[in-house]
């Protein structure tokens, strides 16, 4: 039998390579006395955070991996950004015509 609080150390290698695919991070809080500060960390995250956005110069959506690379000028700035986008046109007509 599982114990109830078992970790399954595949499963947070997984959610820590998608969390960092698609720009994020995953945040391990160990111990229910770690939430509060947790908690205190993303809230102070949020409110320091931008979101850019591009158009490729590269119009040719042949639905290939290309690669992104954002970094910050400066000292003290932490950069979360997706390693890239695979160049759909059904994504990239989608997304051009969205307000």
């Amino acid at each position: 039998m599982i114990h109830e609080y078992a970790r399954d150390s595949h499963g947070e290698y997984v959610l820590r390579r998608l969390a960092e695919a698609t720009g994020g991070r995953m945040l391990e809080v160990k111990g229910m006395d770690r939430i509060s500060d947790a908690l205190d960390e993303i809230s102070e995250e949020l409110h320091h955070q931008y979101s850019l956005g591009y158009y490729p110069e590269n119009k040719h959506w042949d639905g290939k991996f290309r690669k992104i690379q954002v970094a910050a000028s400066g000292e003290g700035y932490k950069v979360y950004v997706r390693k890239g986008y695979y160049a759909n046109r059904a994504k990239a007509a989608a997304a051009a015509t969205q307000p």
